[in-house]
């Protein structure tokens, strides 16, 4: 069947294949744009008057693995991941329980990927912002998905 016979209007929606969805990519635009939106309400939120420098922090590498550990486990219960994970040390379960608060996220992607995306987008954040930039790593209160923030 020739598929450019007939009218438009009638025509079949196209399939999406979703082998052809690079997920990574997705997440890295949506990683991004979070850290934008952060900026913008931290900024709003401190009382700096004239800020010169923001510093953006990834987390700490065990931090991806953990997030990348409680999604492999494939489940929303907390007493099922701890067990799964054999996990005993306070911090750790504070951020699962957190994780399985919030939603564990479809995708995680790693510190150098992170990393990487905020190095290659600093200028672009300096001209956007006016202010300069520094990308640090293993900030304590940086998560995988959600930089930390420090104005300076």
């Amino acid at each position: 069947e020739d598929k450019n016979k007939g009218f438009i209007s009638q025509a079949e929606w196209p399939v999406c294949d979703k082998n052809k969805i690079n997920y990574e990519l997705e997440y890295e635009d949506e990683f991004l744009s979070n850290a934008v939106k952060d900026i913008y309400a931290v900024l709003k939120l401190v009382k700096i008057e004239k800020p010169k420098k923001i510093i953006l922090s990834v987390a700490d590498t065990w931090k991806y693995r953990l997030f990348r550990d409680v999604k492999d486990v494939n489940s929303r219960d907390l007493k099922t991941i701890l067990g799964e994970l054999k996990i005993t040390d306070s911090e750790r379960i504070k951020i699962i329980v957190n994780l399985v608060k919030k939603g564990i996220p479809d995708f995680v992607l790693d510190q150098k990927i992170e990393f990487r995306i905020l190095e290659e987008e600093k200028r672009n954040l300096e001209k956007e912002f006016k202010l300069e930039f520094e990308i640090k790593k293993n900030d304590v209160r940086a998560f995988p998905g959600k930089v930390a923030i420090r104005v300076e």
